[in-house]
């Protein structure tokens, strides 16, 4: 077999095998037009959260005080909603409840440095977690699959027995270079040479 890719283009030589010379030149004009998009939706993605932020600003200025106070627990539920999304297995769970407790640990560390201690102690637990459960749990391995590939003919041995050991790989027809198109076997080839 060639070590080299044929081309559609009989005129065009062959490219080695490996490059990916098409779909670079397609990518050219989809970068061009990217590059514009992204930069505008960067900047007013941007613009939108500044003007946002001074909307939010002026607009919490012009509460009355009572309901300004109460304004602090909805950010809480949003982010405590945000978080229970995220709490899925035992080692996250193990994670956060372990920054929890360092952080009402902590609370009366200057600077706020309870929260840094927070983070960090949940951090090595999860890491902990993770390393427990690799040493302790191994993954199990992939089961074999039930059905065997049906694009892969059954070889036999005289009686209709399958032959036990590996299968070998199979040979395409046709010229050196050419591309091997599914389903084709020896068994085909032979087929086509014997007439059946």
């Amino acid at each position: 077999m060639s070590d080299r890719t044929p081309t559609s283009d009989p005129e065009r030589p062959a490219t080695p095998r490996g490059e990916f010379v098409a779909g670079a030149r397609s990518m050219v004009p989809f970068l061009i037009s990217a590059f514009p998009l992204g930069v505008i939706g960067g900047t007013l993605g941007l613009a939108s959260w500044a003007v946002a932020t001074v909307v939010g600003m002026v607009a919490g200025h012009l509460l009355p005080e009572w309901l300004r106070d109460g304004l602090d627990f909805p950010m809480t539920a949003v982010f405590l909603v945000v978080l229970a999304g995220a709490l899925a297995g035992w080692k996250i769970w193990s994670a956060a409840v372990s920054a929890g407790a360092l952080a009402m640990l902590t609370l009366g560390l200057p600077y706020n440095l309870g929260l840094i201690v927070a983070a960090l102690g949940g951090a090595c637990v999860g890491m902990a977690c993770e390393r427990i459960e690799r040493r302790w749990f191994p993954p199990k391995p992939a089961d074999p699959p039930d059905d065997p590939d049906p694009a892969v003919p059954e070889v036999t041995a005289g009686a209709g027995e399958p032959v036990a050991g590996p299968q070998p790989p199979p040979v395409p027809r046709g010229r050196p270079g050419e591309p091997v198109r599914p389903g084709e076997r020896v068994a085909d080839a032979a087929a086509d040479v014997d007439g059946r």
